[in-house]
């Protein structure tokens, strides 16, 4: 949580918006988490024949107040999450 907050602090003190965006991939082993390094991981991924990723945008957010700003972000792309969970036949 604290590269959320941090963020969030630089956006509330610089009074610049913070744009949320959730993205779910179809296969877990297409995103890039952990300790991979990107080349290795991009080249085990570029090789398939597909890969499935959505993406949605949310509205600009702005506000003075950093935890209200995080919660605010997270709450939207928990409920987009979700959503996607719940469409199915987006990976054929």
């Amino acid at each position: 949580a604290g590269s959320w907050v941090s963020y969030a602090l630089g956006s509330a003190n610089e009074n610049l918006p913070i744009v949320p965006v959730a993205l779910e991939y179809g296969e877990k082993a297409d995103a890039w988490v952990g300790n991979a390094t990107f080349v290795p991981h991009f080249l085990s991924r570029f090789g398939e024949k597909r890969i499935y990723a959505r993406i949605r945008y949310g509205e600009p957010l702005s506000g003075n107040d950093p935890v209200e700003m995080m919660v605010a972000v997270r709450g939207w792309m928990d409920e987009q999450l979700v959503e996607f969970q719940g469409e199915k036949g987006w990976k054929e």
